[in-house]
C-alpha cells in the first residue's frame, strides 16, 4: 500500500513538471490545434446586397443587430442554399432577399455554410424559435 502511494506521488511530479514542455511542443507544431482559436462561427440575419456568382461571394447587410455595417461571405461547393424544403444554386440568389446565413472561418475570411432564405410573410419568431417576438 505504501509503494503505491509513493509510486502515485512520483507520477503526479512528472506529470506536473513535464506537462507545460509538452503543451508548448504541441502549440508550435503546425499541424496542432492552436489554428481553430481564431476560427469564428456563427449566423447572421439580412437582406442580401450583393451577390457574385463568378466570385463567390455573398454580401448581406445584418438586420439582426449581430454585427455592424455589411458582411461578406465567401461561397464554395460546401455552401448550401435552402428556400424552403428546396434547394437553390447560388445563381439563383437575389438582392434584396432576407436570409439567415451559417457562417465558419477566420474572421477575415468567413465562409457561408449554410444560406437560409427567409419568407418575408412568415413572422420572425417562426424562425428564431420561442420566446422571441
Amino acid at each position: 500500500m505504501r509503494g503505491s502511494k509513493s509510486m502515485m506521488l512520483l507520477l503526479s511530479l512528472v506529470l506536473v513538471a513535464v506537462g507545460p514542455a509538452v503543451g508548448l511542443a504541441a502549440s508550435q507544431n503546425a499541424g496542432g490545434w492552436g489554428h481553430i482559436a481564431m476560427l469564428d462561427y456563427g449566423s447572421v440575419q439580412g437582406k442580401v446586397t450583393a451577390v457574385n456568382p463568378m466570385a463567390e461571394t455573398l454580401t448581406v447587410m445584418p438586420t439582426d443587430g449581430s454585427m455592424a455595417g455589411p458582411v461578406q461571405l465567401a461561397m464554395n461547393e460546401g455552401t448550401r442554399i435552402h428556400d424552403g424544403l428546396l434547394n437553390r444554386p447560388a445563381a439563383d440568389l437575389k438582392p434584396g432577399e432576407d436570409v439567415n446565413v451559417r457562417y465558419s472561418g477566420p474572421e477575415n475570411k468567413l465562409v457561408a455554410d449554410s444560406i437560409n432564405i427567409l419568407d418575408p410573410t412568415v413572422p420572425i419568431a417562426h424562425y428564431a424559435g420561442p420566446g422571441v417576438k
